[in-house]
């Protein structure tokens, strides 16, 4: 959309740059701002100083800057809707976007780096499990996954048990006078693995989406306070 002849002026607002002209202004952006959307309706205000705008279009940036937005000054003789919302464009505003993208990417770069162990997430305990969320994890499906984890660990340590070579016997079996009580140990943890695939598939079969328990999280069930809403029940 041509912004007309009239003079120009640049200036920088953190990360990004804002050219000037007569009614228009152009935000050549850093990163892109999720809220702003182009309305025929209801359109937003977007307030730079003590001046109204309004989006008028919003195109791919060229590099550095991811977004080019074109703002139009808020006629005084409006007719069109206005939004319940508005923003208010500044330093702040620019340094709060440029934060929160930073936190996304950190969480994007965390989730790629933890996908090589997305059998094993679902043994996280609960609390660990909803700080990854941000990350892209969804805690039911992963301690899902981490079930049948489970039930594929435990064949194995049958196996072993069989050849008397569980877990605890590979680490620590060259220490010769505790074989008998390594092996014990092993019986122990293939029991408590049972145990474990059981309480935990059957909270997953109940839908359980906002504590799904990490491997052995169930021992801390008769610690936990209940809510508030269930104890006035």
């Amino acid at each position: 959309m041509e912004t007309g002849t009239a003079p120009q002026e640049t200036l920088w607002v953190g990360k990004d740059q804002l050219t000037i002209t007569g009614d228009y202004v152009i935000i050549d952006a850093a990163h892109e701002i999720d809220d702003w959307t182009v309305r025929e309706f209801q359109r937003v205000p977007i307030f730079l100083g003590e001046f109204k705008f309004f989006l008028r279009q919003k195109t791919p940036g060229q590099r550095p800057f991811a977004m080019r937005y074109l703002l139009e000054r808020w006629p005084d003789d409006a007719h069109f809707a206005t939004a319940p919302v508005s923003f208010t464009y500044d330093e702040q505003f620019v340094a709060e976007r440029d934060a929160e993208h930073g936190r996304l990417k950190r969480y994007e770069n965390l989730g790629r780096g933890l996908m090589c162990l997305y059998p094993f997430l679902g043994f996280l305990w609960s609390g660990t499990k909803k700080k990854l969320v941000p990350a892209g994890f969804v805690p039911r499906s992963i301690t899902g996954v981490s079930v049948f984890t489970c039930v594929c660990l435990l064949l194995l340590q049958g196996t072993f048990i069989r050849m008397r070579l569980g877990l605890f016997t590979l680490l620590f079996g060259k220490v010769h006078r505790l074989e008998v009580g390594l092996l014990g140990l092993d019986y122990l943890l293939f029991a408590f693995m049972i145990v474990d695939i059981v309480l935990r598939f059957d909270q997953h079969l109940k839908n359980n989406t906002e504590f799904p328990w990490g491997f052995g999280e169930w021992l801390t069930k008769p610690f936990r306070r209940k809510p508030i809403e269930e104890e006035e029940l």
